[in-house]
């Protein structure tokens, strides 16, 4: 069965992301389309209708006090056949995923795109700026295993000529702040394992985005506590920031965080810092390998930096 093009691209998207909104499919799907805002609505629901006609696609029942409190929006998720059908799309997708999606796990793939879309779009408002990279949390899985911690997601995010690294945490404040602080005590772990060196060559910063700001600031403290009681040293080279979703689509990477061991609060990216860089510095040649090119990506063992930082000139997306 032959499928229409539009239709194959909302199929990937949805098996990247497990669970989307049909605001957020539409948002992604015609991010690079000129079309009125109606338009895009409209196509955004013929493909949804045509998929789930197919059987391709099914959807999480209407909840009242959803995402953002009131009625959250059904989201979208792939059935068994379309599981087939992205397999054939995206080849390193995991085989073993479960076609009936638990409507639970929804909010939290849904929240997490949100992420995603702020980003992009504070990318796409502003001049030389690029979000180059998004790996979704099974892909990064797929690199690290499953002895350590796995982010939420993964971002490569281009001012001029300096990329900036991100690991993603999502947080819907449905864990204890206890429980929160060992989740980033794993972070280190990861970090002295050494194994994110197989795929990249620079320790990103640790991104959390909550709902709200009083839980991005719980959350701060709740870090710095235990990194300073368990980790006088090593904790200190982590780079833990906190902010909620709210500001992050306000302000984008220039939103002011809460960032472990600093009492000020800090812009998420320092864009004048990055601008002076890049004016003093012309970006070297890219180098041709890649993380987005496979089940593994690119060796980043190359050339690595015993000291983390979350920020590289740009010379591939290692």
């Amino acid at each position: 069965m032959r499928h229409a093009p539009r239709d194959l691209d909302a199929v990937r998207l949805i098996a990247i992301r497990r669970f989307l909104t049909r605001p957020q499919l539409e948002e992604l799907l015609f991010a690079s389309v000129t079309l009125t805002p109606r338009s895009r609505q409209v196509l955004a629901w013929r493909v949804l209708g045509r998929l789930r006609q197919g059987g391709y696609v099914s959807s999480t029942q209407r909840q009242a006090g959803g995402f953002y409190g009131g009625s959250s929006l059904p989201a979208y998720f792939l059935t068994a056949a379309g599981l087939r059908l992205a397999g054939t799309l995206c080849p390193d997708l995991p085989s073993h995923r479960p076609a009936r999606r638990a409507a639970f796990l929804a909010p939290h793939s849904v929240m997490t795109t949100e992420i995603e879309l702020a980003l992009r779009r504070a990318a796409s408002a502003a001049e030389d700026h690029d979000l180059e990279l998004w790996e979704a949390d099974w892909q990064i899985g797929m690199r690290v295993g499953d002895r350590y911690v796995i982010p939420d997601a993964r971002v490569a995010y281009r001012v001029g000529t300096w990329r900036n690294h991100l690991f993603i945490e999502t947080d819907l404040g449905t864990e204890g702040t206890r429980f929160f602080a060992r989740k980033m005590r794993r972070y280190l772990e990861l970090y002295e394992s050494g194994v994110w060196r197989e795929f990249l060559r620079v320790w990103p910063r640790i991104l959390t985005v909550t709902l709200t700001d009083s839980r991005a600031a719980s959350l701060y403290r709740a870090t710095e506590a235990m990194f300073k009681s368990q980790y006088a040293y090593s904790g200190s080279r982590l780079s833990c920031y906190f902010i909620d979703i709210d500001a992050l689509r306000r302000a984008g990477v220039s939103a002011r965080c809460h960032v472990v061991n600093d009492k000020e609060r800090r812009p998420l990216l320092d864009l004048e810092d990055l601008a002076a860089r890049s004016a003093a510095a012309p970006a070297p040649v890219t180098d041709p390998f890649s993380v987005d090119g496979g089940r593994s990506g690119a060796s980043g063992s190359r050339g690595d930096d015993p000291t983390p930082s979350a920020t590289r000139q740009v010379d591939g997306l290692a």
